[in-house]
């Protein structure tokens, strides 16, 4: 707050001393010139308070090591009309099988084992993960609609009592053992895991330890 209020000070005598000193003309033109400055700086400032909390987030798995215990495959997801409104037309639900029928879809069996936090976020959420091409980097963050997206994960369990199960927990700490039900693209066999900004924990579905 005593910073903000120092840039207020600065600025109003900034002002004060160009209409004072300087030709009336020119400091409207200053004005007007930082009013157009501040349409692109401050959709840039307001992205980028946006995204802090995310960048942060990200170290919780960045460097994070992942185990490929297994992959099996799996039948895609079924959608029942049933469970559409009425707004819901036939057509979107077609649109939905079409999409799901792009995927190959398979069960993933995987540990991912962050590196010990000393500070900052601990917790992690394994809703949160993406599925990425090998080639992609932090920032080029993928839009799940994009159809250009190799992966999709539509739901996962945590390894719990000997078997994997739900879980009503969103957010767990430190390794965790998940079965991933994902679709991937076809002739697709590298991948690498997404959280927020970090890649992490590249796999080949052709590998596989128990």
């Amino acid at each position: 707050m005593n910073k903000f209020l120092l840039l207020i000070a600065v600025l109003l005598a900034a002002v004060f001393l160009m209409f004072k000193f300087l030709p009336w003309w020119v400091g409207v033109i200053c004005i007007v010139g930082a009013v157009f400055s501040l349409t692109w700086i401050l959709p840039l400032v307001l992205r980028r308070a946006f995204l802090a909390p995310f960048k942060l987030k990200s170290k919780t798995l960045s460097g994070a090591q992942v185990t490929l215990h297994d992959v099996s495959t799996a039948a895609p997801p079924g959608f029942d009309a049933e469970e559409f409104d009425d707004d819901d037309s036939e057509e979107d639900l077609q649109h939905m099988h079409a999409e799901v029928a792009q995927f190959n879809w398979y069960k993933l069996d995987v540990t991912i084992t962050p590196v010990p936090a000393t500070d900052g976020f601990t917790h992690w959420e394994p809703g949160e993960l993406q599925l990425v091409g090998p080639d992609a980097t932090p920032g080029d963050l993928d839009d799940p609609d994009d159809e250009n997206n190799l992966c999709r994960i539509d739901d996962y369990k945590v390894f719990q009592d000997g078997k994997f199960c739900e879980t009503e927990m969103d957010k767990h700490t430190g390794p965790q053992r998940l079965e991933l039900y994902a679709g991937i693209k076809p002739g697709v066999q590298t991948l690498q895991f997404r959280y927020y900004f970090a890649l992490f924990g590249r796999i080949t579905l052709s590998d596989s330890a128990d």
